[in-house]
Parts: structure tokens; sequence; C-alpha cells
């Protein structure tokens, strides 16, 4: 249930929001979609956060902790851990795969001591009332795919077969995933899949607005991996209010390429299973090799302009220039 003791107000500082969601950051095997190319990627863009004095805001599944442990995480992602203890505010909301870092204390002790210099908040949803902003991961909304769905199950032994087939074949490790979560898809009725993807959002949303008797503002979900192409839920949303003051974003993802069709071709499998982790020698996903998909939106305070939604990669690209463009926000 929701209630007002949830409500997180800003700290007031005039800064941006940089927003991003759904990184499953794993070990770098092949359950892990994130890898070295998006790491050096996440990291220019903290350096960039980190001069602005600007706070990033985590809209959930940062960690992929259904499929790998903690401890392999932190070691095999240490330069961006380093790099994440220099950003000045964090607002951590956590989702289904990472909601362990809220309802284990030992993990979240563990967090707080790797990340202990930034101003950190550790959340389930989180909002700034002084620009209307609104975020949840939004996995709440999906009762298959959440933490109280049969979610984790599926993906605990869908890892454990994507590691047997990446110690046969890195295309298959690769393929699994995406032809799992098609296959399902063409296997759900369609009536179904619209609940899901559509109507279920679009209750939480009116659950949000019902709450806080919202007029305006903009609501942020993540966990669909959309991206920053939404489904139908904010016309549908418009015709139920009656006004489109009110708009959701979906936060996208930063794990596959973007690419329905990955392209085959990787290294040879190198894992030496038997050795401690530090000392293996990993192979990464394929998804890690090819045109990588990164979302990411900037928002401005104290107006709640949103200054750019699009590709992490073409953000940094402008910030070395110079000429920072606003993007598909022309409903702003």
């Amino acid at each position: 249930m929701w209630s007002r003791k949830k409500v997180q107000r800003s700290s007031g500082a005039l800064s941006k929001y940089y927003i991003i969601s759904d990184t499953h950051i794993a070990d770098k095997t092949a359950i892990d979609y994130f890898g070295t190319r998006k790491e050096k990627d996440f990291i220019a863009l903290l350096e960039i956060i980190i001069v602005e004095g600007a706070t990033l805001i985590i809209n959930g599944d940062f960690l992929e902790l259904w499929k790998a442990d903690f401890g392999h995480i932190k070691r095999i992602y240490a330069p961006l851990f380093r790099k994440l203890n220099e950003v000045k505010r964090i607002i951590y909301i956590v989702g289904n795969h990472d909601r362990d870092v809220l309802e284990k204390p030992e993990l979240r002790m563990k967090i707080q001591l790797l990340l202990p210099k930034p101003e950190m908040e550790i959340v389930d949803s989180w909002q700034d009332l002084d620009i209307l902003l609104f975020a949840e991961h939004g996995d709440v909304a999906d009762s298959i795919n959440s933490v109280f769905g049969i979610g984790r199950s599926i993906t605990w032994v869908a890892g454990k077969i994507e590691r047997c087939l990446g110690l046969i074949s890195p295309a298959l490790s690769t393929r699994f995933e995406p032809f799992t979560e098609n296959l399902a898809d063409s296997l759900t009725p369609t009536k179904t899949l619209v609940k899901r993807k559509v109507l279920h959002v679009l209750e939480r949303i009116l659950l949000w607005v019902d709450l806080y008797d919202l007029k305006e503002g903009i609501i942020l979900g993540g966990h669909t991996h959309e991206g920053l192409e939404e489904s139908p839920v904010n016309d549908l949303l418009e015709h139920l209010l009656g006004h489109n003051r009110i708009k959701y974003l979906n936060t996208g993802s930063w794990v596959g390429s973007g690419k329905e069709d990955p392209v085959l071709g990787r290294d040879h499998w190198r894992e030496k299973e038997k050795l401690k982790i530090d000392e293996l020698q990993f192979i990464e996903n394929q998804y890690t090799k090819t045109p990588l998909k990164e979302d990411l939106i900037v928002i401005e305070r104290p107006s709640g302009k949103i200054s750019f939604r699009g590709s992490a990669r073409e953000f940094l690209a402008s910030a070395k220039t110079g000429s920072f463009l606003v993007k598909n926000v022309s409903w702003i």
C-alpha cells in the first residue's frame, strides 16, 4: 500500500537529475548484458555528473542480483564503483532484480560501506514535490516479473542455462534470453500482454495521481526496457484525465544492443570455473560488442525542464563538443 511516509523531498540544491535504469550489472560472464564497453561509458557519464555536482537517480535494477553474487559484481566492476563513490548524491530506487539491497540490512550495509562518500538514499519510490517528479521502478505493476511473482525463479533457472550454454557456444548463450522472451510473448494472449505492458502501468500512474491529487507532473517508470519510445500509456492517460499535463516516461535500460537480431561472433570462451573470482578470465556477452542501448534522461532543477532524452553515448559526444542538444521534449 502507498503512504505519504514514502515522500522524499528534494534537498533544494540547484542541480540536474541524471536518470538511468535497468543496467542489470552482473559479473561479465554469459549472463551479463552490461559489460566493459558500457562500463566505460557509464564512468564517462559519472565524470560529468561529478563535475556538475548533479544527482544520479537509478530507477531500479542497477544490479543483477537474481543471477550474480554482489561480492563478484563489486570486484569485477571495481573501477565503476570507485567512480560512483565520487558522485555527490545518489537516489537508488530498487527494482525487482535488486530489491535485496533495500530488504536485506547486511547487503545494504555492504553497499553503504562500498560507497561512503555520496549522499545516498535507498528507497522503493521517490518524489521531488518541488518540481512534481515521481519515480518508481514499476515492477509492482507486473504480476509475473515482480519480486512477488514467479519471475525470480524463472530468471535464476535461465541464468544457469545461460552459463551452461556459454561453455558450449557463446552465440547460443546470447540468443537464449531474447529467444525465450519472444517465445513467451508469442504464446501469451494479446489481451494479457496489453494488461501487463499497458493497463497495469496505467493503473500505477493513476494511483500516483490520486495519492497526490496531481494536476501536472512527470512520472518515471523503468522495468519494461521499452526505453524512450513509450507504449500508448500517455494517450490513454490524456483520454482519462482530459489533459496532457501529466506525462509518463520510461527510463529505458542499458541492457542488450537495441538490435532485434544480435550480431554473431565473440572471442572463444575462456572462463576457468575453479579459480577464485578475481583470477577468472571472463568472456563477455556478445551484446556488449554491438551498438549499445544506453538510455538517459536529464532534468534541470529548479525548472523541472527536461534538457535531454536519448542515448548516453550521444550525450557524451555532445559534451565533448560543448553542444548539448535538447531532444524529444516538444511536449514540455
